[in-house]
């Protein structure tokens, strides 16, 4: 080999050599990054897990789908206007809702028990995967905790966790913070018509509000009477028919207030009676009403509220 020729292959060797690990560098590089992606893809698809919650009532499936979001789907298995849950029947297909289930939510409180004999007879799930909502203030016996903001404001975490838990991501525990912080605006509108509404009476023909208009400093003056005969499922006396019509009548009652879902000749009767007195008559929904977020709910039944007493 010539002296050129040598000084030439000294020279351009170790270019070439250099352009060659250049290059494997580089492929190698893009075949790590490719792995990277395809690696964080794959975990993102872990962590972003659409979790399948059933309910037993429409009010925690509509809850649950604003603190999950798009990490939720839910189910409910009382959704319609007119179903009881005290009397509803379940069916095959609710118990299957249950099985597929990731979380379930029962109200609890003696008010949707078909829905713990459904979770109870589901295929075998870990403990943290069925949620009873139950009192987190204490309650007198009224099982329709949802009519209590501070009640509901308190079982927001407790169905974040369980979602961020079951979706193996936070965003439900970050979500639920902002929920909360709506719920606190509708508490704060609750204590400004409170000043206006302390020490009215009202009168109930079923208790579900109850814990909403004792927010509002109002007082209860439906007859014992009359309670206990609602509670038993019977008519009350005509006795009891009698004083509830003296304190319609004489305007010892600000307003009335029946439940939508459900009425018998005796509401009926009250509803008349209260609308000869002119003495204000609201039928609001013991279950959340369709196409109706908890939040709107709450806040229609506050202005309805505020509209009276103004």
């Amino acid at each position: 080999m010539s002296k050129i020729a040598r000084s030439l292959l000294l020279v351009w060797l170790p270019l070439a050599i250099t352009a060659i690990l250049a290059t494997l560098a580089i492929t190698l590089g893009q075949s790590l990054q490719q792995n990277v992606v395809a690696s964080v893809k794959s975990s993102s698809a872990v962590t972003h897990k659409t979790v399948r919650v059933t309910t037993s009532v429409a009010v925690w499936a509509d809850i649950a789908a604003q603190v999950g979001g798009k990490l939720v789907t839910t189910t409910a298995l009382v959704s319609k206007p007119g179903q009881d849950p005290h009397s509803y029947v379940a069916t095959a297909r609710d118990q299957l809702a249950v099985n597929q289930a990731d979380l379930t939510i029962a109200n609890g409180n003696g008010y949707d028990s078909f829905f713990q004999t459904l979770t109870a007879a589901s295929i075998a799930k870990p403990s943290n995967s069925h949620l009873v909502i139950g009192c987190h203030l204490g309650c007198d016996g009224n099982p329709h905790v949802w009519y209590s903001l501070s009640q509901v404001a308190a079982s927001v975490p407790k169905i974040a966790h369980r979602l961020a838990t079951a979706a193996g991501n936070q965003t439900p525990i970050s979500q639920g913070r902002e929920y909360q912080k709506t719920l606190a605006e509708l508490q704060a509108r609750t204590r400004d018509i409170s000043a206006g509404a302390l020490g009215k009476r009202y009168l109930l023909t079923e208790s579900f509000a109850s814990y909403l208009l004792q927010d509002l400093k109002m007082n209860d003056a439906t007859p014992t009477g009359f309670k206990t005969a609602v509670e038993n499922e019977q008519d009350a006396s005509p006795l009891v028919m009698s004083q509830i019509h003296g304190l319609l009548s004489s305007h010892k009652v600000s307003l009335v207030i029946t439940n939508r879902q459900t009425s018998n000749s005796q509401t009926l009767q009250i509803t008349d009676w209260a609308k000869a007195a002119n003495v204000p008559v609201l039928r609001w929904s013991e279950l959340l009403p369709p196409h109706t977020t908890y939040v709107e709910w709450m806040g229609a039944n506050l202005n309805q509220i505020e509209g009276i007493l103004k």
